[in-house]
């Protein structure tokens, strides 16, 4: 309760407490309960929004800053979720489009050493654009 008093100032320092929450609803789980979690994560629906949630987690911000430069600040309720909706839409579609396809690749599947070869060569690319356009100079 120490860590929680500390406030926004150092978010970090609430994680232990989400972990350990989470791990507490992992560890009920019982199949023999109907109030089990486990029910819900059985879901497909549920299961899907967890196989996208990475990619959920790549469009939500951009979508929200998009809808704050457009709409302003005072987003309505009802706007909001339709931004999240939209926010799992796009990422459903990303992760079916684009990420499924990368994953699955043969020509990456193939070969571990062209794989990292192939990450490596992006992670140079960006890295090298940012610097080509000042982008790090703020880091």
């Amino acid at each position: 309760m120490l860590i929680a008093a500390v406030g926004p100032d150092l978010p970090l320092l609430n994680t232990p407490m989400a972990i350990v929450g989470s791990a507490m609803v992992i560890l009920a789980d019982s199949d023999g309960d109907p109030m089990s979690p486990g029910l819900l994560w059985r879901n497909r629906a549920v299961q899907a929004v967890g196989d996208a949630s990475y990619s959920l987690y790549l469009w939500h911000l951009p979508i929200y800053v998009f809808a704050v430069v457009i709409l302003g600040s005072d987003i309505p309720a009802l706007t909001r979720l339709l931004l999240v909706a939209l926010a799992l839409g796009i990422a459903l579609a990303s992760k079916r489009w684009v990420e499924d396809p990368f994953r699955k690749a043969p020509v990456l599947v193939a070969s571990l050493p062209r794989t990292y070869l192939f990450g490596a060569a992006l992670i140079v690319t960006v890295v090298g654009a940012a610097i080509l356009v000042g982008g790090l100079n703020t880091r």
